[in-house]
């Protein structure tokens, strides 16, 4: 039976992610929660699971993360090793009230944002690394937010969550890159706008589809793992192609795109119902229902990945 540990894994995506590797793949579940209550309470909602084992972590703190590990390592069996490391836990800078406008973010939020989105990755991989197998995965959740040609990207807003967001993804390549030789892959991940406390409960997407793109990452090219690298929904999105190529070829396919829209506009102006009119404008540009400029780069992305 393998092992995966997952931080965060008392709600939202990363219980999703318990559910399933326990459940569908039959491993067995280290579930990190920055609280024992909170991981227990889920677990009980499971029915309460053997393959399921509540770890209390919060990666906020580095002394925290060790006695996490020492816990681990009391509760593992005498030869387990790790085979997948899920660095699930995040914080963002918006809540009820709505963002945090840019010169408003207190430094201190930020600072704290950072220990939790970035530098808890480097702080779990270096504290658990002698019980990640030699092979093994080590997956960070990222997000679009971090993307430079995210739509959010030039709003004065996410400064926090965005900005720590995009530095994973440089995180992730140092990591794999320090890991080279004892063939660890490691990579980034974004699970999409997934309905989950963080995101908020308006988002697209079930926190078990964001969970399905977290697994596909876990899982890419066994024999020869990509690593450093970011990906959704098991596609590469290069966050590190030359720039003047991305500006070249994307301003064509926006210009195609448009063009597109103008003929198919004139095709659905007699569907009376605004939602079924986009569903279907959406399905004959086959694009999502959503059409934001940032999928329109993730559809070409996919054409030079």
């Amino acid at each position: 039976m393998k092992s995966i540990f997952i931080t965060g894994g008392n709600k939202g995506i990363g219980l999703a992610l318990c559910k399933k590797f326990a459940f569908e793949y039959g491993y067995k579940v280290y579930m990190g929660s920055r609280k024992l209550d909170n991981a227990m309470n889920a677990l009980k909602v499971l029915n309460n699971p053997k393959n399921i084992i509540p770890i209390t972590i919060d990666v906020e703190n580095e002394e925290l993360i060790k006695k996490a590990y020492e816990e681990f390592l009391e509760k593992k069996g005498k030869d387990e090793k790790l085979f997948i490391f899920i660095n699930n836990a995040g914080m963002a800078d918006w809540d009820s009230h709505g963002a945090i406008k840019t010169l408003d973010m207190p430094i201190e939020y930020l600072d704290r944002m950072f220990r939790v989105n970035v530098f808890s990755s480097l702080i779990t991989t270096r504290t658990f690394l002698e019980s990640i197998e030699n092979g093994g995965r080590i997956v960070n959740v990222s997000g679009g937010s971090g993307e430079l040609w995210h739509f959010n990207a030039e709003k004065d807003q996410q400064i926090g969550y965005a900005s720590s967001k995009l530095a994973l993804l440089m995180f992730t390549k140092k990591i794999s890159a320090a890991l080279r030789d004892r063939h660890i892959a490691v990579n980034a991940v974004c699970p999409d706008w997934c309905k989950t406390d963080l995101a908020g409960y308006d988002a697209t997407y079930t926190p078990e589809y964001g969970a399905e793109s977290i697994i596909e990452a876990c899982f890419l090219n066994n024999d020869d793992p990509p690593t450093g690298k970011y990906f959704r929904r098991g596609i590469r999105i290069p966050v590190d192609v030359v720039p003047s190529k991305i500006d070249m070829e994307y301003v064509e396919l926006k210009n195609r795109n448009e063009l597109a829209e103008q003929y198919i506009n004139k095709l659905v102006w007699w569907i009376p119902v605004k939602k079924l009119r986009n569903q279907f404008r959406n399905k004959l540009l086959g694009r999502p229902d959503q059409t934001r400029p940032d999928l329109i780069c993730r559809y070409y992305f996919r054409n030079i990945a």
